[in-house]
């Protein structure tokens, strides 16, 4: 027996297509999706313009980083990007008073942010809220949105986006 919804689909079914009526989204909900993007920071909230922002990412690939308070990761970060310097910073105080369990794990995002992983996840509640908020403003990208991600995004702020035709399988990654 599947545990998720979107296993138990996925076992019976080729394809499930369904369509999005992006011009119903408020206005809000396209501003959080349009600086979800161009900021390279998605919530992994539960969110119909976290899920938008996630699906865009998966189809159009771009730098980013995926953001929650326990887990996040980071995508194709450029090398010299401030996050890197800011991770090692954080993450040397926060050692400081860590105990064993969470060591091994501040030391790992130590070894990361020295080499410069462009890609890989971390642990964050290895940190407190404070150091959390300081990871958070450092995890943004000014991505430079173009082709079609950008006539896409140009459309949806314009409402002239209409029915989109998504595929459950690459939306619904949450269940």
């Amino acid at each position: 027996m599947a545990t998720y919804l979107r296993q138990e689909i996925e076992q019976y079914t080729r394809s499930v297509t369904m369509e999005i009526d992006f011009n119903l989204f408020s206005d809000r909900q396209i501003k959080n999706i349009l600086k979800q993007v161009k900021n390279g920071s998605v919530s992994q909230g539960r969110t119909m313009p976290s899920a938008v922002a996630r699906w865009l990412i998966k189809k159009y690939p771009i730098p980013h980083f995926n953001i929650s308070r326990w887990y996040s990761s980071w995508k194709d970060i450029p090398d010299g990007h401030t996050f890197f310097e800011t991770l090692k910073n954080v993450a040397s105080v926060a050692k400081i008073n860590a105990d064993s369990y969470d060591i091994n794990h501040i030391e790992t995002d130590i070894v990361n942010a020295n080499n410069q992983t462009t890609s890989t996840e971390m642990r964050m509640y290895t940190y407190d809220k404070e150091t959390v908020k300081v990871l958070k403003k450092a995890m943004q990208i000014n991505n430079v949105v173009e082709g079609e991600l950008k006539e896409f995004l140009d459309k949806l702020e314009n409402k002239t986006l209409g029915l989109v035709a998504v595929k459950f399988q690459e939306f619904a990654d949450s269940y």
